[in-house]
């Protein structure tokens, strides 16, 4: 917190913003530990919820407000569902896409037609498909792990998804 506070310029913002933390970093906590478990994580998010809090500093004009407190609020809820969406990415382990990497094979156990069609889909087009609705990653984020523009993204996508029609409709 003290490096947040190093940043602001106006003694004015400074005194607010330590006046928010303490008014406020209980609850920030509390509200953390609802969504995130691990002590560190909650820590992460409290401490990106306040720098933003920082850089908004300005809009706020009385601490004990309800305009306030719904900020406050709002701010470390979305804070803490981002930490836990990078956890849950972590976990997922991405690989990078390379058409000459072989890809995962998945074994399909039910008798589902779009399930085997996945399977059969070269490596690179499943991937990407599963990357993008399976796991939930935006075109823009994509792009940023793939080192690959947003319309290269956006264009395999649509091209797995025209190899899997094609597939479907061999069926």
């Amino acid at each position: 917190m003290f490096v947040c506070l190093q940043i602001i310029e106006s003694e004015d913002d400074r005194s607010k913003s330590e006046q928010l933390f303490d008014r406020y970093a209980g609850l920030m906590y509390c509200i953390a530990s609802k969504y995130l478990s691990n002590e560190q994580d909650r820590e992460d998010a409290v401490q990106t919820a306040f720098e933003a809090i920082i850089r908004n500093i300005s809009k706020l004009s009385v601490i004990d407000s309800p305009q306030t407190y719904s900020y406050i609020v709002n701010t470390i809820e979305s804070k803490s569902i981002d930490v836990l969406r990078r956890l849950h990415k972590i976990e997922k382990q991405t690989i990078e896409m390379n058409s000459n990497y072989p890809g995962v094979q998945a074994e399909v156990e039910i008798d589902d037609e779009l399930a085997t069609a996945l399977t059969r889909l070269p490596s690179h087009y499943r991937e990407i498909l599963l990357l993008r609705y399976d796991c939930g990653y935006t075109t823009k984020e994509l792009s940023s792990m793939l080192g690959i523009t947003r319309s290269n993204v956006q264009k395999q996508i649509w091209r797995a998804k025209e190899a899997l029609s094609k597939l479907l409709g061999e069926r």
